[in-house]
């Protein structure tokens, strides 16, 4: 009981212990972990016509494609460098323009909350994208379930995600995804260089 009162008290006061911290470079983010999976009732629900849409595995000549959609800024070099260490790319093709994409890692966690070796079987998945003329049209869910399939095709069963607990949308996407989640992870990142990550829960999600 009192660990479920401490637990409710951080995350009841978040968004001040970072306001605070934020001041002495110490960053502090929640985050649910999570575990997807392809599923006959998932494939089943989508309603996206599949033949107005291409899924394609992106290239280094697609790199660009990405930093020029309307509400992104990366940097051309850094997504080149995140692809040369062997994350993949898939995006969706609409009347020959690119209007969503989704990162896989398989080697391991490409972000330093989490930079953790990913086994033979395993995938994460990250940074997920669509244009906002093209949200709410099933288009991001039907990605993923195309990144499923192709990832199960590799070998790659288990696959994992994070998402802010305060990031509502998500959330809600991951919830249409049926993804189950396996843990409430609590990130310190001390001076951009030191992360320190506790598990505050572990849910009974069986994988």
């Amino acid at each position: 009981m009192h660990k479920l009162n401490f637990l409710w008290q951080i995350i009841s006061n978040i968004t001040l212990i970072r306001y605070f911290l934020d001041k002495f470079s110490i960053n502090v983010s929640l985050f649910y972990y999570y575990f997807e999976a392809l599923t006959n009732d998932l494939y089943s629900r989508h309603d996206v016509n599949s033949q107005d849409y291409k899924t394609i595995l992106l290239g280094p000549e697609d790199i660009k494609k990405i930093t020029t959609m309307p509400g992104r800024s990366d940097m051309e070099g850094y997504l080149l460098q995140r692809m040369n260490e062997g994350n993949l790319c898939f995006g969706i093709i609409h009347e020959g323009e690119l209007i969503a994409f989704t990162w896989c890692a398989l080697d391991k966690f490409p972000i330093t909350e989490i930079n953790i070796p990913l086994k033979k079987d395993e995938a994460y998945l990250f940074d997920a994208y669509t244009l906002d003329s093209y949200r709410g049209k099933g288009i991001a869910p039907y990605l993923r379930l195309e990144i499923y399939k192709k990832l199960d095709e590799m070998g790659k069963k288990k696959l994992y995600s994070v998402s802010d607990i305060f990031n509502t949308p998500a959330i809600r996407f991951k919830k249409k995804l049926n993804a189950k989640i396996l843990k409430l992870i609590l990130v310190i990142n001390f001076l951009n260089r030191r992360n320190f990550r506790i598990i505050l829960k572990r849910y009974n999600s069986k994988t």
